[in-house]
C-alpha cells in the first residue's frame, strides 16, 4: 500500500524519516502497527493519505 505523507512521519522499525510529500511504502500488516500510533498523534488522515490510481495521476499532472 502507498500513502503520501502529508506531514512528516518517522518510521521506527526503519528508523526512516518521511517527509511531506514523499510516498510512504507499508504493507498491511506494518500499517495496522503504525496506526494506532498515528490516531494517538492526531489522526491517521493528519499524516497519510492512501494512493490510489486516480491520486497518484493527478499528483503527476500536478507536478509537470
Amino acid at each position: 500500500m502507498k500513502f503520501l505523507v502529508k506531514n512528516p512521519i518517522f518510521d521506527t522499525k526503519t528508523e526512516k524519516t518521511y517527509l511531506t510529500g514523499e510516498v510512504f511504502d507499508v504493507t498491511a500488516k506494518r500499517l495496522e502497527e503504525i496506526k494506532e500510533t498515528l490516531e494517538q498523534q492526531g489522526g491517521f488522515d493528519l499524516y497519510l493519505e492512501e494512493l490510489t490510481n486516480e491520486t497518484t495521476s493527478e499528483a503527476e499532472v500536478t507536478e509537470e
